[in-house]
């Protein structure tokens, strides 16, 4: 999400969001710094930060969804509790994964 969808939706941006935003876009830019340090022209840099950023972010959301499918077709003792949001969480990763990639 970026900070635009907070603004238009009246979301709280508060310091768990803040220390994302923050982790997330410092380690992009010293990827940058480093490929630039070794002689490589600004936007391929750019480029090529955001793919190695890009695909840890897509395996940290693809490990969730994994870890996340027993609860979501669990059907023991208190499953009614956890897997509908065990679904959603799961079914907006990987919606959210295949739009970004398409």
């Amino acid at each position: 999400m970026n900070i635009k969808i907070f603004l238009e939706y009246s979301w709280l941006f508060n310091v768990s969001n803040f220390s994302n935003y923050g982790s997330f876009v410092g380690k992009l830019v010293s990827y940058i710094r480093r490929d630039l340090e070794e002689g490589m022209n600004t936007e391929t840099a750019i480029i090529q930060a955001g793919e190695a950023r890009m695909r840890q972010v897509f395996m940290t959301g693809l490990s969730a969804c994994i870890g996340l499918v027993p609860a979501a077709i669990s059907t023991g003792i208190g499953s009614q509790v956890q897997q509908p949001l065990a679904c959603v969480i799961v079914g907006g990763m990987l919606l959210s994964r295949s739009a970004a990639c398409w």
